[in-house]
């Protein structure tokens, strides 16, 4: 088995702090967008020609800050390390500072890594230079892969202190197995299957804000074909709570030959926070919500809170059986 290893970068920029702040800006001096796979810090390899920083205008407040969404993490992963640039512009840098954190949930939760420049760079920096920075962190103290956040604060420092600070690339270099070789094998991805098509999700109960999203995987006698699942879907207006009366009802129309359904829950805002298998062996025709009645080829499951447990892989949806890989070329 060997380690594969892949860059994570940031995919939403929010501004979250309770304390006054101000916002960091691009090169353009323009606010940070709320946006998908950011595009003013590289997340694959350095690049210095875009980057985020302080405005040129002091606020009316320190620090300037940002809070970053990272991309889901990988099953199973094995490592992780924090990379950032850094550089320092200014004629007085006495006491100016840039703190990233990597934080378990929406900063500022739960810590898990920190790095602050200067302090962790040898000796005094250089106006003007760029600093790379890395450090490893504990993949203990990761204990949700897809709620994992970056906190950048740049404080200008007080008194004389005129220090700007600008930051070219921040992103995860994350290591996870990965098989080099497979020993071909019967296993039952697709099999013969249909897709699952129309699923539904309403929250019953009260209503609120909170998202909750599933897929569902049809099974027979030869096992589950998550090729054969439902895309993903789910409520933008659940309950942030989950029990008995405020629950979410799912339902979807059976497919011919299936003799049972997994249920998923692969998103959760709420509690439980938990997400991944909750329903296992669910029959067909138990009618919208899985309350019985039946007879209209539809069926369904009830959504209180249970705990997640192993988690839908999306790797299996591509219809792949078995692999089979060339022996090893011999130099001519």
């Amino acid at each position: 088995m060997a380690t594969a290893l892949s860059f994570y970068q940031m995919v939403r920029a929010i501004y979250g702090e309770s304390a006054p702040f101000t916002p960091l800006v691009n090169k353009y001096q323009a606010t940070l967008p709320d946006a998908l796979l950011y595009p003013d810090i590289r997340g694959i390899v350095a690049d210095d020609f875009s980057y985020i920083g302080n405005p040129i205008v002091r606020g009316v407040s320190d620090p300037d800050t940002i809070s970053f969404k990272i991309d889901d993490l990988p099953l199973d992963f094995t490592s992780v390390t924090v990379n950032v640039r850094l550089q320092a512009n200014g004629t007085d840098l006495s006491n100016g500072t840039v703190s990233v954190d990597m934080y378990q949930g929406p900063p500022r939760d739960t810590v898990i890594s920190e790095i602050d420049f200067p302090a962790d760079i040898s000796g005094a920096y250089v106006a003007g230079q760029w600093y790379e920075l890395t450090k490893v962190v504990n993949v203990a103290l990761i204990t949700d892969r897809k709620d994992v956040w970056m906190h950048v604060r740049m404080l200008r420092g007080t008194g004389l202190s005129d220090a700007m600070f600008r930051m070219s690339w921040l992103a995860l270099e994350v290591g996870a197995p990965y098989s080099l070789v497979e020993t071909p094998g019967f296993k039952n991805y697709a099999n013969s299957l249909q897709k699952i098509v129309v699923a539904s999700a309403i929250q019953k109960g009260t209503t609120g804000t909170t998202k909750w999203r599933y897929r569902i995987v049809p099974c027979d006698a030869d096992g589950c074909a998550v090729g054969s699942a439902s895309d993903e879907f789910g409520v933008d207006d659940g309950n942030d709570d989950l029990d008995e009366t405020d629950h979410i009802c799912i339902s979807w129309l059976d497919i011919e030959d299936a003799t049972s359904y997994d249920v998923y829950r692969t998103l959760s805002d709420g509690t439980p926070s938990s997400t991944g298998l909750i329903a296992t062996g669910v029959v067909p025709d138990l009618g919208d919500c899985g309350t019985g009645g039946g007879g209209g080829g539809d069926t369904g499951f009830k959504d209180t809170g249970i705990a997640g447990g192993a988690e839908f892989d999306e790797s299996l949806c591509q219809g792949v059986s078995s692999i089979s890989y060339p022996a090893k070329e011999t130099p001519v």
